[in-house]
């Protein structure tokens, strides 16, 4: 009986979490993206010498004024001479941007000027936390499944939100280690962003990491 208890009080323990997510403040994005329509990926791919076209994440709902908008990647090689929005930092170089249906054309936005022009000011809470998480690469959270074996850094930590404050926003988003080898970490990640798209650091938390993930090389 004894083993038994102590088999279930393991278990138990595993799948709690020793950090407390905090329930204010949050802010959700409730408007969903416009997806340009997926039949014309193939002539799009084509088009723009693209080697992946898919939708954009919930995260896009809340840029203003609302555009039909793809999520394309570009194999970058010593012949390349494109922009991009973001490159990964593994093994194959990969540029990363965004294709907008404005009106009856199609355009890569592949600089920040670019995304700028067609997004700002950024007028809400929604729109700065889709703005923020987009721009530095971060994402929203809401849910977070931190098991009892994880390391922990932090003993509270909020979901995902934007503040309004003064000349702009404050926003939380939150960030991973995901290439190199391990540990791979996760960081909360606060900004404050103005009304016309300056981001400023304000603090990158390190907030818990898997130990089984330790050994985990990422290219």
């Amino acid at each position: 009986m004894k083993k038994i208890i102590l088999l279930v009080l393991a278990i138990t323990l595993s799948n709690c979490s020793k950090i407390k997510v905090l329930d204010e403040p949050t802010t959700y994005i409730f408007n969903k993206p416009l997806q340009i329509d997926s039949t014309k990926f193939q002539l799009l791919t084509e088009r723009f010498n693209l080697n992946n076209i898919e939708e954009v994440s919930e995260t896009y709902g809340g840029l203003k004024p609302k555009y039909e908008m793809s999520y394309v990647t570009q194999l970058l090689t010593d012949s390349t001479t494109v922009n991009s929005l973001w490159l990964n930092q593994g093994l194959l170089p990969f540029g990363f941007n965004i294709l907008v249906k404005n009106r009856d054309t199609f355009e890569i936005i592949d600089t920040k000027t670019k995304f700028n022009d067609y997004f700002l000011p950024i007028s809400d809470e929604e729109e700065a936390l889709s703005y923020v998480s987009i721009i530095t690469g971060t994402s929203c959270e809401y849910e977070f499944d931190i098991k009892f074996r994880y390391r922990t850094f932090v003993k509270t930590i909020n979901r995902s939100y934007a503040i309004k404050v003064k000349n702009g926003f404050e926003t939380l988003t939150f960030d991973y280690d995901l290439f190199g080898c391990g540990p791979h970490s996760h960081y909360s990640v606060k900004n404050f962003v103005d009304y016309n798209g300056n981001i400023r650091l304000i603090e990158k938390r390190k907030i818990y990491e898997n130990p089984e993930e330790d050994g985990l090389c990422v290219d």
